[in-house]
């Protein structure tokens, strides 16, 4: 299997096909983890992001727990991680005086438990709050949902 293989999916679409093509997915998903992890104790920088709904980059930040990332690592692989990485994490990345950043919050605590980011309470985007159970989800969406709360 080559590097192109195991890429393929992000892991967000392979949690939602997985009952379809249980082996071969949960297979990929396996060696996908198992990738990662040896580019994690590499020293490979681990940035995340998915080409579908921006509610997949939970689930991969899951993935990054199953391939020994801590919660905090996981989170910093969202946020600070590819900051530094573009050379702009004087201006955005973390959450600091005179930084540009959209905040989410949730019900919960992610540094504990990741899953809390499902429990979005209210989203701040521009500057302006939004009440997250009202954000539209995109109509093509794969798992065609409307609203966060029904991820």
């Amino acid at each position: 299997m080559t590097a192109c293989d195991r890429t393929r999916f992000s892991p967000g679409q392979l949690r939602r096909v997985e009952g379809s093509y249980p082996r071969r997915l949960s297979r990929q998903l396996g060696e996908m983890v198992q990738l990662l992890t040896r580019m994690y104790k590499a020293g490979v920088p681990i940035v995340s992001g998915t080409d579908g709904s921006g509610i997949e980059i939970i689930r991969e930040l899951e993935v990054y727990n199953e391939a020994g990332l801590t919660n905090a690592e996981a989170l910093a692989a969202a946020t600070i991680t590819p900051a530094r990485l573009l050379n702009v994490d004087k201006k955005t990345g973390s959450i600091e005086v005179g930084k540009a950043a959209d905040l989410v919050l949730v019900e919960g605590d992610p540094s504990e438990r990741l899953s809390d980011l499902r429990q979005t309470r209210v989203v701040m985007l521009d500057g302006k709050l939004m009440d997250a159970t009202r954000c539209a989800v995109p109509q093509d969406s794969p798992a065609g949902r409307s609203r966060l709360s029904d991820w």
